[in-house]
């Protein structure tokens, strides 16, 4: 089970740390693209430093992880609706590449 882990968690992070900055050039394009993944970063690092605590605490309120999912889900499914939004907004609006 560890191989499979190891070869599915590899894939899925190497997919997302290159996918990253690609989409974000193409969003927001290449003049600002360095600041646009520092930012990114820092919000990522804030994300993973909270999630554990935060998880572990509702668990010890809650006694259940349920809550911390749901919170989990609502974020990700904004996450979704902000970058379906800023694509409808990039090919309405014909943002030019950089």
């Amino acid at each position: 089970m560890f191989y499979v882990f190891a070869v599915v968690f590899g894939l899925a992070n190497g997919g997302l740390t290159t996918l990253l900055p690609i989409i974000s050039a193409e969003l927001f394009g290449l003049v600002s693209l360095g600041v646009i993944i520092g930012g990114l970063g820092i919000f990522t690092t804030i994300g993973q430093a909270l999630g554990a605590p935060l998880g572990g605490s509702i668990f010890d309120i809650t006694g259940s992880y349920r809550i911390a999912f749901l919170v989990s889900i609502g974020v990700c499914t904004t996450a979704i609706i902000i970058s379906l939004v800023l694509l409808r907004y990039k090919s309405s609006t014909g943002m030019a590449k950089e």
